[in-house]
C-alpha cells in the first residue's frame, strides 16, 4: 500500500504531529440519471479502462511467513495476466514511504553557514613560531648570558682603564639589547596568539553574554528578553539554513521513495520483530483498513488492470483468468475474497441471463396454456394475441432509441406495464370477438360487435393510463419522467397496434375461428349468479374483512423501509455481496465518497489557504457519525511528515511546515513515484487545481448515508474560501440520492396520478361515484401489497416502487373494462343485478385470465 492507496470504490488520519505542521497541513447534486453514460461511471477509477481488482486473504495472522508467502505467490499468479499493470499489498517490495538526506549537500550547506558567521576562523595557536622565537631567546641566553655575567664583574675591577671599562660597558648593552629583543619578539607573539584566541572564543558565546548578564542582574524582563532575541536569532538562523537547502544544485536534500515494509525477510525476522512491524502497519492511517485491517487478520491485495471499456466478452475472459489463477489458492484451503466492478458486472449479467432463461420458457408455457384455455383452445385467436405481443416488444424497445433514451434498471420494468396492459387489450379482444363468433356472426359481424363492445372500455383504460403516465413526466427526477414519457408513447402505441394493424390481423385470422350456432347461446353461464349472490350474502363480512384490510394497510405502510443499501441491488448469493458484506465488517467500511474542492486555480491546492480549508472540513468530517476514515491530501502530507520525523526527528527544526509541505508535494509529482501510487489522482489532480475529500463509511442505510453526505458538503459551502467550488461526486452516493430522489417522487406523482385518473374517469363515466369506486378497488389491494412489504422487510426502492405502479395500472385497466361494460349494461335498461352478471358471463373470463398471466 501506498501513502494515498484508496481502494476504488474511490476512489481511495488521526496523525500526531508538529504543532505548525498541523497548522498548516490542516455543485451541484446529480441523481445517477443525469449521467448520459452511468454505467461507465462506475466501470473504473482510475481512467477510461483502469480498474481496480481487490483480493482479501484472511488468516489468522497476515504478519506470518506462510502468509507473506501466499501473498506475493497469488501478486506473481495475478501479474502473469498482462491485463494488470501494477499491484501493492503487505508483500510489495515498494510499498512503505521512506525519506533519505543526502548528508553531504547538508554538510556542505552548514560549513557555508559557519562561514559566514565567522565560525570556520577558529584559531589554532602557531606553535612552531613560539617554538622558534622560544629557541632563539634560549640560545642567545645561553651564548650571550654568561659573557653578560663575565663583562658585567669585570667592569666592577678598579684594574682597567676607562678605555676598556667603556668597551666592556658597550658590549653588555649590546648583549642585553640582543637578549631582550629576544624576550620582546617571544613576548609580542605569545600575546597575538592570545588575542586571537580570546577573539575566536568570544564569537560563538557572544549571543549568550546578554542572558548570562540579565541572568546574573537578577533581573526578570531583561532575562526573558535575551533569551527572546536569542531565539528570534535561532530562528532567522534556521531559516537561512533552510533556504540554503532548498536552493542546493545536484537534487533535493530530502529524497522520498517507497521501501518494503519488513525490513528483511519474515521469515528471517524475530517475533519481536514481526509484532513491532504489525503495530506499526495496522497504525499507520494509509495502511490501516486499507491493506490490512487493525486486527492483522485480513490483507488486501490491490491490482490495477488495463480492459477495454464497454466490451462485454473481454470482460467476462479477464474475470475467468483472474478467478482460474485464484482457484489453486482456494483449493489449499485459503480464505480469499474477490471485489472488482468486472466481477459484479458479469456476475450480474449471468445471473441475469440464467434467470431470462429459465423464466422465459417458464412464462411462455404459462402464457400458451392460459391463452389456449381463455380462447377455448382457438388456436388462431393464440397465435393473433402472441404474434401482436411480440410486434409490441419489438415497437416498445424501438422506442426507446427513436425517443432519444437509453434502457437502464429504471426503464426496464416499464416493458411488463406495456406488455402487460397491451396484453389485456388484445385478450378482451379476443373473447369479445370469438363470442360474436359463437354466436354464429360472420367475421365482418363479430368484428363490429366486438369493436362496439370493447372499444370505448379500451378507449378509456389506454387514454387513462396514458395521462397518468404523462403525468410523471412532469417530474423533477430524470428517471421517472422518462418512465412517464416512455410509457405514455408506447400505450398509444399499443393501442393503435392493436386497433389498427390488429384488426387487420385479427380479420385474416378469424377467418379460420369456427363459428357456433345462434340457438346455442341461449343456456347462459351459472357461476356469475352463484358468484354474485354468494357476494351479496356475505357482504356485511367481505366488508369488515375490508375494513380490517384497510387498517392492515396503514398500520404496514408505517414498516415500509424506504431506506436501502446498495448490496441489497445483488442477490443473497452473490459473490459480490458476500464479498462487500465480509470486508465491510473486516475493514470498517466499504463506502467511499468524495468531495470535490475545485479552488478555481492551477496549483491552487498548494496555497496555504487550502490546507487550512481542508484541515478544517477534516475534523468535522471525522466526527460525524458512521464515518470510519477521512482522507485527502492534508491526511496524507501529515502522514508522510509523521514517516519524515520517525526517521529524522532532528529534521523539522530545520526545515519550516511549510517547506516540508512544498517539499513532500514536490517529491508525489516525480514520475516514478507516481507510477508506484497510482491512486494519487483519487486526492488531487495533475494540476492541482481541484483535490477531493474522501469519506469511507460502512454501508449504511440510503438514508443516513445522503445525510451525512449532505452535512459534510453544507459544512464545506459554509467554510469554502472565496472562488473555491464545493461539490459532491462519487458512484455510490449517486446511486443512493438518485434512488432517494425516485421514491420520493413516485410517491409525489402517485397522489397526483391516481388525483388525474379519478377526475377523467368521472368526466367519461359522467359518475363521480363510479370513479370513487374504481380507484378503491384497485388502491385498497396495491396498498396491501405494499403492507406486506413493509411487513415483510422488502426496502421500497426506485425499482419496486415501479412494480407497484405495474400492478396498479394493469388492475386499472381491469376495473375500467368492467365498469364501462357494466354502465353500458344499466344504460339499455337492465337492473344493476343482472348488469353485473352480464359483465362478468362478458368480462370475468378476460379478466381472470390476464390476472393468471400476469
Amino acid at each position: 500500500m501506498t501513502l494515498c492507496s484508496l481502494p476504488f470504490l474511490a476512489q481511495l488520519g488521526d496523525f500526531s504531529v508538529h504543532s505548525e505542521m498541523a497548522d498548516l497541513l490542516a455543485g451541484d447534486q446529480r441523481s445517477l440519471s443525469s449521467f448520459e453514460d452511468a454505467d461507465g461511471q462506475l466501470a473504473n477509477t482510475l481512467g477510461d479502462d483502469s480498474v481496480a481488482v481487490m483480493i482479501s486473504l484472511r488468516t489468522d495472522d497476515v504478519f506470518a511467513p506462510q502468509a507473506i508467502s501466499d501473498i506475493q505467490s497469488i501478486t506473481n499468479a495475478l501479474m502473469e495476466n498482462t491485463n494488470f499493470f501494477h499491484t501493492f499489498s503487505l508483500a510489495s517490495p515498494e510499498v512503505k514511504p521512506q525519506f533519505v538526506v543526502d548528508w553531504n549537500q547538508v554538510q556542505m550547506v552548514l560549513g557555508q553557514r559557519l562561514k559566514a558567521l565567522g565560525l570556520t576562523n577558529n584559531h589554532v595557536v602557531n606553535l612552531t613560531e613560539l617554538k622558534v622565537k622560544l629557541g632563539k631567546l634560549v640560545k642567545g641566553s645561553l651564548e650571550h648570558g654568561p659573557r653578560l655575567i663575565e663583562a658585567s664583574g669585570k667592569v666592577q675591577s678598579p684594574n682597567i682603564g676607562i678605555v676598556q671599562k667603556g668597551l666592556l660597558k658597550a658590549d653588555i648593552l649590546r648583549r642585553q639589547a640582543i637578549i631582550a629583543l629576544d624576550v620582546l619578539s617571544l613576548a609580542n607573539a605569545v600575546q597575538l596568539e592570545w588575542g586571537k584566541l580570546t577573539h575566536d572564543f568570544q564569537i560563538p558565546i557572544k549571543p549568550l553574554v546578554p542572558v548570562i548578564e540579565a541572568y546574573l542582574s537578577a533581573d526578570d524582563n531583561a532575562t526573558r528578553k535575551a533569551i527572546y532575541d536569542l531565539e528570534r536569532k535561532a530562528h532567522v538562523e534556521l531559516h537561512e539554513i533552510q533556504r540554503a537547502l532548498m536552493q542546493q544544485p545536484g537534487g533535493d536534500v530530502v529524497q522520498f521513495g517507497l521501501g518494503s515494509i519488513f525490513q528483511r525477510s519474515s521469515a528471517e525476522m524475530s517475533p519481536e520483530e514481526r509484532n513491532a512491524t504489525k503495530h506499526w502497519t495496522v497504525n499507520y492511517p494509509f495502511f490501516r483498513n486499507l491493506i490490512v485491517d487493525t486486527a492483522g487478520q485480513h490483507a488486501m491485495i490491490f491490482a490495477f488492470a488495463n480492459i477495454p471499456r464497454g466490451a462485454r466478452e473481454d470482460k467476462s475472459a479477464f474475470c475467468r483468468d483472474v478467478n482460474r489463477r485464484l482457484q489453486p489458492f482456494r483449493d489449499r484451503g485459503l480464505d480469499i475474497r474477490l471485489l472488482s466492478f468486472p466481477h459484479g458486472e458479469v456476475e450480474t449479467m449471468t445471473y441475469l441471463e440464467t434467470d431470462i432463461g429459465r423464466m422465459l420458457p417458464a412464462m411462455s408455457a404459462v402464457l400458451l396454456v392460459v391463452l389456449l384455455a381463455a380462447f377455448r383452445f382457438s388456436p388462431a385467436l393464440v397465435c393473433f394475441v402472441l404474434l401482436m405481443q411480440v410486434i409490441g416488444v419489438a415497437l416498445a424497445l424501438g422506442l426507446v432509441p427513436a425517443l432519444g433514451f437509453r434502457i437502464n434498471p429504471f426503464t426496464i420494468p416499464l416493458f411488463p406495464l406495456l406488455t402487460g396492459i397491451h396484453l389485456t387489450l388484445l385478450i378482451h379482444i379476443g373473447t369479445a370477438f370469438q363470442a360474436a363468433r359463437r354466436a354464429g356472426m360472420d367475421v365482418e359481424l363479430a368484428m363490429s360487435a366486438m369493436l362496439g363492445q370493447v372499444f370505448k372500455a379500451c378507449a378509456f383504460a389506454a387514454l387513462t393510463t396514458t395521462v397518468g403516465l404523462l403525468a410523471l413526466s412532469f417530474s423533477e427526477v430524470r428517471p421517472t419522467a422518462v418512465f412517464g414519457q416512455l410509457g405514455a408513447c408506447g400505450i398509444v402505441t399499443m393501442f393503435v397496434l392493436s386497433f389498427g394493424p390488429g384488426m387487420a390481423l385479427l380479420r385474416v385470422l378469424g377467418r379460420l375461428t369456427a363459428a357456433g350456432d345462434p340457438r346455442e347461446q341461449g343456456s347462459k353461464a351459472t357461476w356469475p349468479a352463484t358468484l354474485v349472490d354468494g357476494v351479496l350474502r356475505r357482504r356485511s363480512m367481505i366488508l369488515s374483512a375490508a375494513i380490517l384490510v384497510i387498517v392492515a394497510v396503514c398500520f404496514g405502510w408505517s414498516w415500509v423501509r424506504t431506506d436501502i443499501r446498495i448490496v441489497e441491488f445483488l442477490n443473497p448469493q452473490s459473490e459480490t455481496r458476500q464479498a462487500l458484506e465480509e470486508l465491510d465488517q473486516a475493514y470498517g467500511g466499504v463506502n467511499f465518497a468524495k468531495l470535490e474542492i475545485d479552488t478555481g486555480k492551477t496549483s491552487g491546492v498548494r496555497r496555504t489557504e487550502f490546507f487550512r480549508f481542508i484541515n478544517d472540513l477534516q475534523v468535522f468530517a471525522e466526527k460525524q457519525e458512521g464515518v470510519s476514515m477521512v482522507y485527502s491530501v492534508g491526511s496524507l502530507l501529515r502522514a508522510a511528515d509523521q514517516v519524515l520525523q520517525e526517521n529524522f526527528w532532528h529534521l523539522p527544526s530545520m526545515i519550516a511546515p511549510r517547506a516540508r509541505a512544498t517539499m513532500m508535494i514536490d517529491q508525489f509529482e516525480r514520475p516514478e513515484i507516481r507510477h508506484q501510487l497510482p491512486l494519487l489522482d483519487s486526492l488531487y489532480d495533475r494540476e492541482m487545481r481541484k483535490a477531493w475529500l474522501v469519506l469511507r463509511t460502512r454501508d449504511l442505510p440510503s438514508g443516513q448515508y445522503i445525510k451525512l453526505l449532505n452535512a459534510v458538503e453544507a459544512e464545506a459551502k459554509r467554510i469554502q474560501p472565496a472562488g473555491f467550488n464545493i461539490s459532491m461526486k462519487g458512484a455510490i452516493q449517486q446511486i443512493q440520492k438518485a434512488d432517494r430522489q425516485i421514491v420520493d417522487s413516485q410517491r409525489k406523482s402517485a397522489m397526483w396520478t391516481v388525483g388525474i385518473i379519478g377526475i377523467l374517469l368521472a368526466i367519461l363515466w359522467r359518475s363521480i361515484g363510479l370513479a370513487l369506486l374504481a380507484l378503491a378497488a384497485n388502491t385498497i389491494p396495491v396498498g396491501l401489497v405494499v403492507a406486506v412489504q413493509g411487513f415483510s422487510g422488502v426496502p421500497l426502492n426506485s425499482i419496486t416502487i415501479m412494480v407497484t405502479a405495474i400492478a396498479f395500472g394493469i388492475a386499472m385497466d381491469d376495473t375500467i373494462h368492467f365498469i364501462t361494460h357494466w354502465r353500458d349494461e344499466c344504460r339499455r335498461g337492465v337492473s344493476a343485478r343482472e348488469a353485473v352478471l352480464n359483465t362478468l358471463r362478458v368480462k370475468g373470463r378476460p379478466i381472470v385470465c390476464t390476472t393468471i398471466i400476469l
